[in-house]
């Protein structure tokens, strides 16, 4: 293999890398613990709050499904409600 070839391998390998953990979305169960008014609502994940929105009316206590797309925790959204 010459260092072209290898330079194209690291590069190929680092790109792959990067675009699985920056711009996949990611998901996870919290809990609703305050309505905050104008669809947004605070949870609970992991012992941090978030602020999120949410189009599904939610009162405090629900469990929801909430999305951070392309892994971006500034614009979390509830996906739907879980049990």
């Amino acid at each position: 293999m010459n260092y072209t070839e290898t330079i194209q391998e690291v590069c190929k390998t680092m790109i792959n890398t990067l675009y699985r953990k920056d711009h996949s979305d990611k998901t996870f169960k919290a809990q609703v613990t305050e309505n905050k008014g104008n669809s947004k609502y605070k949870v609970k994940y992991c012992g941090n709050d978030y602020t999120v929105s949410s189009s599904i009316a939610l009162i405090v206590g629900d469990y929801v499904r909430v999305c951070a797309p392309c892994n971006n925790w500034n614009d979390l959204f509830v996906v739907c409600k879980t049990r």
